[in-house]
């Protein structure tokens, strides 16, 4: 199975039973779980849950890190460190430094504000329904999105999307590795079959992942940009952890308003950006410069 598929599978499965939009789903398990009137079918229920659980995790495993995304930021595969936002002391400027998880969009609503006009963004991405919500504000709210180091994942296929005016600072790389609309669900709901998990789950994980290919086809639309863009990121990224296009690809996908984007000029000056990047975050991300045009 292609890993960068399963990167998604897993996150959004695991995202969905424990996390976001998910908890609606798992509150719905445990009041079943609470009421029902033998142990056996409690035991039942919670080895349905574990079991979705382990199969993405073990799947995963077999092909590569489903925190890969995190990893540059972090430099760690054992913990998920909330992304911090902090404000200018003028108040015009916010950044965001880290992952976007379930708690991004409660934790970016406590600081945001009218006054601000600027995001920089140092971040490996993360949540997906997270990274949509502020996309959606960033982008009503006619947000310029400014790159420092690191713009990767939901990072770069929400927020840097969704910026009025756009700025890609110099030793900087905006990196895509696909998006929710970019795998054949087929996939999971055979792997899940496979490893016992009830038709009823299965189709609970399906509505939410279906709901987010939705958020994330209107999102696009409303931005204006191509969402082939994402699938072709995803084909890109089988054999690597990301792919970062110049300012001329991103055109061509629709992507307006790169007000200065640096790019490294000679595939040597992209290695070293890379490895530069990888040093700073204690990581060993591989990624692609391939020059893939719509």
């Amino acid at each position: 199975m292609k890993k960068t598929v399963i990167f998604i599978m897993s996150l959004l499965l695991i995202t969905s039973l424990f996390t976001g939009c998910g908890k609606k789903e798992v509150e719905k398990q445990d009041e079943v779980v609470t009421t029902d009137t033998t142990e056996s079918t409690k035991t039942k229920k919670v080895t349905e849950i574990e079991n979705a659980k382990e199969v993405t995790e073990e799947v995963t495993k077999e092909t590569t890190q489903d925190t890969e995304n995190q990893e540059i930021m972090e430099g760690t595969e054992e913990t998920v460190v909330n992304g911090t936002w902090t404000l200018s002391e003028n108040g015009d400027t916010l950044r965001l430094d880290g992952t976007i998880t379930e708690t991004s969009y409660d934790d970016f609503m406590k600081v945001f504000n009218s006054d601000v006009k600027t995001l920089v963004i140092n971040s490996g991405g993360g949540d997906t329904y997270s990274g949509l919500r502020i996309a959606k504000v960033i982008y009503d709210s006619k947000i310029d999105v400014v790159v420092d180091k690191i713009c990767a994942s939901s990072a770069a296929n929400y927020l840097f999307m969704a910026g009025r005016n756009k700025v890609v600072k110099e030793g900087s790389l905006l990196m895509f590795h696909g998006g929710v609309n970019s795998f054949d669900m087929k996939n999971l709901e055979e792997e899940l079959k496979n490893q016992g998990v009830s038709e009823k789950m299965i189709e609970e994980q399906k509505g939410y992942i279906t709901m987010q290919r939705e958020l994330e086809k209107d999102f696009y639309e409303l931005v204006g940009v191509d969402l082939k863009l994402l699938e072709y990121s995803h084909v890109i990224t089988e054999k690597v952890g990301f792919w970062a296009p110049s300012p001329e690809v991103l055109s061509s996908f629709g992507v307006t308003n790169i007000e200065k984007m640096w790019y490294p000029a000679t595939d040597e000056e992209f290695k070293k950006t890379v490895t530069s990047i990888n040093e700073m975050m204690g990581t060993n991300t591989t990624v692609s410069n391939e020059a893939v045009e719509k």
